[in-house]
């Protein structure tokens, strides 16, 4: 299962860096940008073991 997480934990950075570039060159709108942000947290935090598993508001 760690190599499984690690792998899918580097997916999603991959991910969040595309995102940021998409939304550095504007291709994507505020409300777009923080869907897809949304998205990509849960999909981490599903992946994160239990004990790392947390949600904190900034």
């Amino acid at each position: 299962m760690d190599t499984y997480r690690r792998l899918v934990l580097l997916f999603i950075a991959g991910q969040r860096t595309e995102l940021e570039n998409l939304r550095a060159s504007y291709e994507l709108n505020v409300d777009e940008y923080n869907l897809l942000l949304e998205e990509i947290d849960w999909r981490e935090l599903s992946i994160l073991p239990e004990d790392d598993r947390r949600i904190e508001e900034i």
